[in-house]
């Protein structure tokens, strides 16, 4: 597929044929020098108001696969004049990479032409960064020709750089920031027969987790802060939602209540620097207390540690938290007692 002007003449390609006699002239000549080949006939593709855009996936030695967009042709190698991010990208990152102020001027209105639609851009951006994030066999891609108009967005000149696979690997061991782990989530039911979702918590989540944690009584904040809380600052906040998947994980129990999303637990467990040791927390909202939601948060939680490679898991405890004991001895957790001044215990249990 080509829009007329926007691709140099290769060879092994004619360009434009206007009627059959072209068309059957071009087949011809393609075939006249090569004897025996296949020829693709393709559409002609016109977008009189679009932008030519180029986005690219770039391998970089130390930050891995680097996504980039910019103008097509060669203007972005003289400027330099490219928005980046590394994947995996989500809507918020696409509408940075989209708002870049170079970018923005692109895609806004040019000389009486109207703006470029954004959807299909989000949605292109965002299947490119799947690409680099699950193919790391996929060493660099290079879309530079997509013409972008009002109505739409279309690809007329790619090419890919395919590199074989090291025998053992990790699966997103290529990247610098590990992708959203959706495979640890899904939906469970309460004792009372509410449904709750347990999934890895997101961004996003930061209001929904601050509202949760005013909810606590002091005590329960207590038992899993080892001090008295009453919120959390902006910064722990971002500490708990903005995490590196690749090395902790936090799952939260939600519901949808009034149109938002409510938390009802969380239980988060972070790597330790052997890689095979992780340590948890959790905590669980009072009024959800005894409805089993304490047990399956952290038996999610340690089938996901399981499957991230670590052997074992272990946490502390405050010798009063009976409640957490008793969870820890169904779970056959071993309880060793320390020196620590709290009056803590430690947990642990092979995965």
């Amino acid at each position: 597929m080509q829009g007329r002007g926007q691709k140099t003449l290769l060879s092994g390609e004619r360009l434009y044929p206007t009627s059959p006699g072209e068309v059957e002239a071009a087949f011809h000549n393609l075939t006249r020098a090569s004897g025996d080949i296949e020829v693709y006939l393709e559409p002609y593709i016109d977008k009189p108001t679009g932008r030519e855009l180029r986005i690219s996936i770039r391998p970089d030695r130390v930050f891995g696969p680097v996504i980039a967009l910019s103008e097509g042709g060669i203007a972005p190698d003289i400027y330099d004049a490219c928005s980046i991010a590394l994947p995996p990208l989500n809507p918020r990152l696409v509408g940075e990479m989209l708002g870049v102020p170079h970018v923005a001027r692109l895609l806004g209105p040019l000389r009486q032409m109207p703006a470029v639609a954004r959807e299909p851009l989000h949605d292109i951006l965002l299947r490119v960064s799947e690409l680099a994030s699950e193919l790391p066999c996929l060493r660099a891609l290079d879309i530079s020709s997509l013409l972008a108009d009002e109505h739409g967005a279309i690809v007329t000149d790619v090419r890919m750089d395919i590199r074989p696979l090291p025998a053992v690997r990790d699966r997103y061991g290529h990247m610098a920031i590990y992708p959203y782990p959706a495979q640890f989530g899904g939906d469970w039911t309460l004792k009372n027969g509410t449904i709750c979702t347990i999934r890895p918590i997101r961004p996003e989540d930061a209001d929904a987790l601050q509202a949760f944690v005013r909810g606590l009584s002091p005590r329960t904040k207590y038992y899993r802060y080892f001090s008295a809380v009453s919120e959390l600052t902006q910064k722990l906040l971002a500490r708990y939602t903005q995490i590196d998947y690749g090395r902790e994980l936090t799952l939260v129990a939600t519901v949808r209540r009034g149109g938002h999303a409510r938390m009802l637990g969380e239980a988060n467990y972070t790597a330790l620097p052997d890689g095979k040791t992780c340590e948890f927390a959790i905590m669980i909202a009072d009024e959800t207390a005894g409805q089993g939601l304490g047990s399956r948060l952290m038996r999610c939680l340690m089938d996901a540690a399981r499957q991230q490679g670590h052997t074992e898991i272990r946490g502390q405890v405050l010798r009063d938290n009976e409640p957490m004991l008793s969870l820890m001895d169904a779970l056959d957790f071993i309880v060793r007692l320390t020196d620590e001044a709290d009056g803590a215990v430690e947990v642990s249990r092979s995965l």
